[in-house]
């Protein structure tokens, strides 16, 4: 096909076999069990369809001349016997983006890209301390959107592409994906969810500075490094001595829920878990005998 112009036409005949229509956001399209892709149509044939979609292979309204290049380097055409299986992604623009100016639509696309671009700089600097990255859905369901706006009055206010995000995230740390024995952290400056989540139920709430302050305890006095890298920890340590320190670790984050995101007093729970691996002996119950140590390091070290 050398055409640039094209109409997608759902309905009961075509080449291409629908398995699935699921709508993101707004009102979705009808559903059709069959798909054709064709460079013109008929006005009968677009009345007795189910619908259509016109589009063109490519807009170059938003490129300059080299990422035009690029595009054409790259840009398949439509038709290939190589080409099984295809995802269709009509988006309906909104009048607030037909207002917009060609180099504000252009300047929103950069910033996705440079989004991206910075995403995949975390991954790798992640990688490096051993913390796990998962890709989740970005769309949350709507119970979960409505707990979260009831349970968090301040996100009201808050733009609906955030809350749709925090909901989808906070969905996703809630249900059973994560696997069992994994920490699960929400890391942001927004207040509104440490108040939302203030006992700790699920997941941990913290601020990136409260992240770093908790590498920064829990390393190793002897390490060169500024903050823990997890694999050196755990090479550190006995099988026995880490299982009894995760141990010990739970057992302060539920005693002290949302109270371990201040850096002295975790500095505190560092040195009380050192202590209290040195005078362990037997099989004493983790639970209680944390518990009654740790108010009682508490009461001896307060100035």
């Amino acid at each position: 096909m050398t055409s640039r112009l094209f109409s997608f036409v759902g309905g009961e005949t075509g080449p291409w076999r629908i398995t699935s229509t699921r709508a993101v956001a707004g009102e979705g399209i009808a559903q059709a069990a069959r798909l054709a892709v064709v460079p013109d149509m008929s006005p009968e044939t677009a009345a007795s369809s189910g619908w259509v979609l016109r589009g063109i292979t490519s807009n170059e309204r938003y490129v300059v001349r080299s990422e035009k290049e690029q595009l054409l380097a790259r840009q398949q055409g439509l038709g290939r016997a190589e080409a099984t299986c295809a995802a269709l992604i009509p988006i309906r623009k909104s009048q607030a983006w037909w207002a917009l100016t060609q180099d504000e639509r252009r300047a929103i696309s950069s910033f996705y890209a440079e989004r991206d671009r910075l995403i995949r700089h975390i991954w790798a600097l992640f990688e490096r301390y051993d913390i796990k990255v998962a890709s989740i859905s970005p769309y949350a369901s709507r119970d979960a959107i409505s707990r979260l706006r009831d349970a968090a009055p301040m996100l009201v206010s808050r733009p609906d592409v955030l809350v749709q995000h925090d909901a989808a995230v906070i969905e996703y740390l809630e249900s059973p994906i994560v696997e069992a024995g994994v920490a699960k952290v929400l890391c942001t400056w927004d207040v509104a969810h440490e108040r939302y989540n203030q006992n700790w139920s699920s997941y941990c709430v913290l601020t990136p500075v409260a992240i770093t302050d908790l590498f920064a305890v829990v390393r190793e006095p002897s390490s060169h490094r500024p903050i823990a890298q997890l694999v050196d920890f755990v090479k550190l340590q006995s099988d026995k001595a880490l299982q009894l320190s995760a141990k010990i670790w739970d057992e302060l984050v539920r005693i002290e829920k949302s109270g371990l995101a201040d850096a002295t007093l975790l500095k505190s729970a560092r040195q009380f878990r050192q202590e209290y691996l040195r005078a362990q002996t037997g099989d004493v119950p983790v639970q209680d005998s944390v518990q009654r140590g740790w108010v009682k390091w508490k009461a001896d070290h307060e100035q």
